[in-house]
């Protein structure tokens, strides 16, 4: 059980691997801003009909204590105390109105031969992902608006196993003379009774409202563990699945929040799935603002410039910090915008949003209008490399 210095991880019984940072951590840094921030967001959400449910995912050492190593403990790390602040945070969450799901009970319940994460990867396998599926639909039996939607029969069915790529364990096996356990589980494919249906992924395509509308991580985003079946088979409900790989805790729900299929179409349900140890706090409010502002769709007032458009445009007087300016680019292929605020003094405070190349532009970007300090911006002014702002609109959202 030794210490691979290069990969930053911890071996424990019959080869279960730790990452130290992630799986081993005590304190998971959800400040009270941030619940404040998603009990906002699930108001907002729930203004147009959308039932906002957050799953943040367990770590690893949470969710298979059994296997660690006697060495944790030179890290800090106390299961039985991890555990209780896992459940503390989930109190904290629904003490604040936002329906959050605890998978933490259903997968500690899963017996060593059907673990719910892979001995040498930190995902969740498939059984993993069923035992989740099934806290979700406990969740959601709590909610009225849920048992008055109309069910369908779900049924999945095992098609062998299945082998995952994994980075991490690529990492690992540099370190290792002996083969380290592949990363496989069992595979799923789940169909709608009496004929099987799939839902497909367009976010610009015109469609009916989901009933579940899924967005996440690479924990959702994989036909390995079939979650978002696990989901329809757990619950009766269609899911639609925008999860995305490598877009961490925002890159999927900005997508589909800025999107227009959403203000569309919005689903009767949106599951954030959300590892317990990506900080919604991490990159300041204008990540959660963002979020905020687009789930409630208030962006009714449009702003002008002095010449009646283009890329720059006048703040109204009786803006304030609570309201956010909405960029609206149309169907342009933009993933990063800076946003430069004049200010009264004459300098210039300049502010960039990035899209990930993994995400889906939209063209549709949020920026609060907050953090000026005693002053407050007169005019702003954006740049968006790649794409043409001539026909830019400007919106501000309360």
């Amino acid at each position: 059980m030794a210490l691979l210095k290069e990969t930053a991880v911890l071996e424990g019984n019959d080869g279960v691997f730790y990452r130290i940072q992630s799986d081993l951590r005590m304190d998971h840094r959800v400040s009270q801003q941030a619940i404040e921030y998603m009990a906002e967001l699930s108001r907002a959400l729930a203004e147009n009909g959308t039932l906002l449910v957050y799953l943040p995912v367990p770590t690893k050492g949470l969710a298979m204590p059994q296997m660690l190593p006697r060495d944790a403990r030179l890290y800090g790390y106390d299961a039985a105390l991890a555990g209780r602040v896992f459940q503390g945070l989930i109190a904290r969450f629904e003490a604040a109105g936002v329906a959050t799901v605890d998978a933490l009970p259903q997968m500690t319940s899963l017996a060593s031969a059907t673990p719910p994460f892979f001995k040498a990867d930190f995902h969740w396998t498939s059984f993993g992902a069923r035992a989740a599926a099934m806290a979700v639909a406990e969740r959601l039996q709590r909610e009225p608006n849920y048992q008055a939607m109309e069910k369908a029969r779900y049924t999945s069915q095992s098609v062998g196993p299945k082998t995952a790529f994994s980075g991490l364990r690529r990492l690992l096996q540099l370190s290792c003379h002996d083969a380290l356990p592949p990363v496989v589980t069992t595979g799923f494919e789940t169909d709608k009774t009496p004929e099987g249906e799939t839902a497909s992924v367009d976010l610009f395509a015109e469609a009916e409202s989901a009933q579940i509308a899924l967005v996440g991580t690479s924990f959702s985003d994989s036909d390995i563990n079939n979650f978002a079946g696990f989901i329809s088979e757990a619950t009766g409900l269609d899911v639609v699945n925008y999860a995305l790989t490598g877009g961490n805790q925002f890159g999927a729900i900005q997508d589909y929040l800025t999107s227009r299929e959403f203000h569309e179409n919005p689903p009767a349900i949106l599951l954030w799935e959300n590892p317990i140890y990506n900080s919604l706090t991490r990159f300041g409010d204008q990540p959660m603002r963002e979020l905020i502002a687009a789930a409630r769709g208030k962006c009714r007032k449009e702003l002008v410039g002095s010449d009646g458009g283009g890329p720059e445009v006048d703040i109204p007087q009786d803006a304030t910090t609570r309201d956010t300016v909405l960029l609206d680019l149309g169907m342009a292929d933009a993933r990063r915008v800076a946003f430069n605020f004049e200010m009264p003094d004459g300098s210039t405070r300049r502010r960039v949003v990035q899209r990930s190349s993994r995400q889906t532009p939209t063209g549709r970007f949020f920026m609060p209008l907050s953090g000026f300090g005693t002053e407050f911006p007169t005019q702003l002014r954006v740049e968006a490399p790649n794409a043409n702002t001539t026909s830019a609109r400007f919106f501000l959202c309360n």
